[in-house]
């Protein structure tokens, strides 16, 4: 979007701005919106209308297929009543009138206090959910152009930064402006932030300088989906960049949900992967990760290849070490590589710590082959901590970790302690033994109050296989199941962890 453009003419025939009433969304004019059982999910909830920007939407045009918008004027009066960080124009924080790269004209035709960031809020009422097993998040971005500005965005999910997210969005080009769809996964890690029913969004820039702008339209949330019908397909090869060789068993991730793996010719098809803005990841242990955003619209087969670099850094020690159990308060957390790490480029982002119910911050320490990050606050004690080191690059000369670290450990021990008010009624293994092998096993359990639980399985050897659940639940009787499909034969261990302790059970998997 070039700067000295004033005003766009409108080359497209637009509909009636609030066109649709639809049973996935409701009433498109509404700017706050909640559905319970819809078509795509057990709990929509939506902030923004869906109008694009006050534009309105070209004839035929389905803004959840994955297609771009035409082109649109700009700037544009804002609605009052639109909720906070929606169909306005916002200019990075960063941003103070000297952009090292130029800048767009959402920057040039707007100013301060108007164009500030402002975070997009969703409410919802979580009490009426149960357990969050998942989380979709889908946005309609307008004009990010990262790439051309000079612009690094950092993306917050209620304070608690989100690197995942920083992917796709540092990924985008939307020259026009135009706008489009993003879809993508929350974490299980980050799922807690939505307990409280409320989702607060900011996405910013607070050190590029650079003169980029951007709007979204509205925000969308789907609770423990069932299904969204606008997907399309992902498919094509791996290799070796140093041979042109295909390469076998790499696992490609589309936007952190679809996946497949290559097979003898290094070739992959993923289906079913969500139309708009796809974040597509590779992971092998020797090659690291690489990433690429592209463009999806509902019903595209799109071919997406990728060269791979080997070698790839690799961690070879952790400390504290995984399911390390009372570790001191003052500790700090140290992270060994097997190589050389260009660490200019290996940031916080690319490092979270979190309790069950917060993001610690902290300080880094760093070397040529590892890193130490020391807690701003002393560990408190009695808590669960996960620690992730994630395979987002800013280039692919810089981090390349094989695949996501992530491991867990304890200021106090967890299986040492009992918990009154968690008291497991039954583990009920539903399996038809020796044969055939029925992979679904229920497991049961009652809270005497409310409480935070995390319910997981381990194998022998300590390692998490599986995170069932976690959230905060009400007192009363739940039912859980785990599909053991794809696990090989052993003794597991279920882990059902509360606010004050656990309590273990052990199961004996047959095949």
């Amino acid at each position: 979007m070039k700067s000295l453009v004033l005003t766009i003419i409108f080359l497209f025939s637009v509909s009636s701005i609030y066109a649709q009433v639809t049973p996935e969304d409701g009433d498109w004019a509404s700017k706050d919106t909640t559905l319970f059982n819809t078509p795509e999910a057990q709990l929509m909830a939506r902030t923004g209308d869906i109008d694009n920007l006050n534009f309105g939407w070209p004839n035929n045009f389905d803004p959840f297929s994955g297609n771009s918008t035409p082109w649109h004027g700009y700037p544009w009066a804002v609605d009052s009543t639109d909720p906070g960080g929606t169909d306005r124009i916002m200019v990075i924080t960063s941003y103070t009138g000297n952009p090292p790269y130029g800048q767009d004209g959402y920057t040039s035709n707007t100013s301060r206090p108007g164009n500030n960031v402002q975070p997009v809020v969703i409410n919802f009422p979580a009490d009426s959910v149960g357990v969050i097993t998942s989380a979709l998040l889908q946005m309609f971005v307008d004009d990010f152009q990262a790439t051309v500005w000079g612009a690094s965005y950092e993306v917050y999910f209620d304070n608690v930064r989100v690197p995942f997210m920083e992917a796709i969005i540092n990924g985008l080009v939307q020259t026009g402006p135009i706008g489009r769809i993003i879809s993508t996964q929350i974490p299980a890690d980050v799922l807690y932030l939505l307990n409280d029913g409320e989702l607060s969004i900011l996405i910013d820039d607070f050190t590029s300088g650079a003169g980029d702008g951007y709007a979204i339209d509205f925000a969308k949330i789907l609770i423990n989906p069932t299904g969204i019908s606008q997907v399309g397909t992902i498919q094509g090869t791996v290799r070796d960049a140093g041979n042109s060789q295909p390469l076998e068993n790499v696992v490609v991730v589309a936007n952190g949900l679809a996946r497949d793996t290559t097979d003898v010719n290094g070739f992959y098809q993923i289906d079913s992967v969500l139309a708009g803005f796809v974040n597509v990841k590779t992971y092998r242990s020797g090659y690291g990760s690489d990433i690429k955003t592209v463009l999806l619209a509902a019903g595209q087969t799109l071919t997406v290849d990728f060269n791979l670099q080997t070698p790839a850094p690799q961690i070879v020690n952790l400390s504290p070490a995984a399911e390390a159990v009372n570790v001191a308060s003052d500790a700090v957390i140290r992270v060994d590589f097997n190589a050389v790490m260009d660490t200019l480029s290996f940031n916080n982002a690319n490092f979270v710590l979190s309790s069950e119910d917060s993001t610690l911050s902290g300080q880094f320490q760093r070397a040529d082959s590892f890193f130490i990050f020391i807690p701003l606050q002393p560990l408190p004690l009695n808590k669960s901590f996960t620690a992730r080191v994630t395979t987002g690059v800013k280039n692919l000369s810089g981090v390349r970790l094989a695949s996501d670290s992530s491991w867990v450990f304890y200021t106090f021990d967890p299986t040492g302690v009992t918990d009154d008010d968690i008291q497991p009624l039954s583990f009920i293994l539903q399996q038809n033994y020796p044969n055939p092998f029925n992979p679904q096993t229920t497991i049961s359990f009652t809270l005497e109050k409310a409480q935070r639980v995390h319910l997981r399985v381990f194998n022998l050897l300590g390692e998490e296989t599986t995170e069932i659940l976690s959230g905060l639940l009400k007192a009363g009787k739940y039912s859980v199941q785990w599909n053991a499909a794809g696990q090989p034969a052993g003794i597991y261990f279920y882990r059902l962890q509360g606010e004050k302790g656990s309590q273990v059970r052990k199961m004996v998997l047959l095949k």
